[in-house]
């Protein structure tokens, strides 16, 4: 049987909020991405308790969580979570457990082996709700029709943490020798003195 995704719902005393996106989670923390009606009950210093169902969980696994920080895009909002007590269930396995949140649908062509490495930007004045101008450079780790990885230093990785989309321009690829792509984040992760992105492409040009 096909493994199902994992599925994160917030637990209120009266209802339950399905997030729009889960932006990455981990053992210690998620960033969900909600509707603002939503996100205007989760306001920092609130406990919730996050729902989680994957397969390996027998049932819901419940995990108590304090909300740390709420982040208006629009009509959508970012909401951070600290978990504040795993269950057993879960900090078994948690390594193995939260890639199945970041699991990448189509393998990735990975880059830079054969010397071919593609070249980006990220133009921070494009960017909805972005004060910032000037561009992000990077060159691309892992690239597909549907998925991007990239990773950048930390200063980089300050003026693009609290976004949860935005555009990318990849040099000498496509027909005019450049391609727009708009990236939606899934994955965030700290590797040394850089941060990896792990990006679902959303729409090419």
């Amino acid at each position: 049987s096909k493994n199902k995704a994992p599925t994160v719902t917030i637990i209120g005393s009266e209802d339950r909020t399905v997030p729009r996106a889960v932006v990455d989670i981990n053992a210690r923390g998620a960033r969900l991405e909600l509707n603002e009606e939503n996100a205007e009950q989760l306001t920092p210093g609130r406990d919730v308790t996050v729902g989680i169902k994957a397969d390996g969980l027998s049932d819901e696994a419940e995990i108590s969580a304090r909300t740390v920080f709420s982040a208006n895009r629009g009509l959508r909002s970012v909401v951070g979570l600290v978990f504040t007590e795993l269950p057993d269930a879960i900090s078994d396995a948690s390594g193995k457990f939260f890639s199945l949140f970041n699991r990448r649908d189509v393998e990735r062509q990975m880059l830079g082996k054969d010397g071919h490495t593609i070249d980006a930007a990220i133009d921070l004045g494009s960017i909805p709700g972005s004060e910032q101008s000037g561009a992000i450079k990077f060159t691309i780790d892992s690239y597909s029709e549907n998925g991007i990885g990239f990773s950048v230093d930390q200063g980089s990785d300050a003026l693009l943490k609290e976004f949860v989309e935005f555009g990318i321009t990849l040099k000498g690829v496509g027909k005019g020798k450049h391609r727009h792509v708009t990236a939606r984040v899934c994955r965030r992760e700290a590797r040394g003195g850089s941060v990896y992105y792990g990006c679902r492409v959303s729409s090419a040009a």
